[in-house]
């Protein structure tokens, strides 16, 4: 599990980006609600996050000297925040942002994102319609487990 200031940090700061035209949408919520279940992170501390992000409240986070050092995990938690921004099969400029500084801290290479979201581009045209990508990813993974 990834270091609690850390994951902290990147959520608020994806938030940050998230609200940064004061709208939060169903998609950049979607990618939202992937990191905040991968990170565990509360419903409470969810809320209060949100709050730091819109600025109503000061944040008491640091900086993590960790923030920038890959771990385990970042590669599964990137592609499945890809799959919720690719869930409509557009990504938009404010989703873009939120994608770009999660691959930025986690040191995904553009190649690497062009693989990844072309791997998610085929699984979408593959796959059953009706049933939510982000669905069909997590069910095929755990069926090669």
């Amino acid at each position: 599990m990834m270091e609690v200031g850390r994951a902290a940090w990147i959520y608020v700061e994806v938030t940050k980006r998230a609200f940064a035209d004061e709208i939060i949408t169903d998609d950049e919520a979607s990618i939202l609600r992937v990191l905040s279940e991968s990170f565990g992170i509360s419903p409470e501390m969810n809320l209060q996050y949100l709050s730091f992000a819109k600025g109503e409240e000061e944040s008491d986070l640091e900086f993590p000297d960790t923030a920038f050092q890959t771990q385990t995990g970042d590669f599964s938690l990137y592609q499945s925040a890809l799959i919720a921004a690719l869930e409509d099969d557009v990504i938009t400029s404010d989703e873009w942002e939120m994608i770009n500084l999660l691959s930025d801290v986690m040191n995904i290479q553009d190649s690497e994102h062009a693989l990844i979201e072309e791997a998610i581009r085929d699984l979408n045209r593959s796959s059953k319609a009706g049933v939510p990508l982000i669905d069909r990813y997590v069910s095929m993974v755990k069926g090669t487990n």
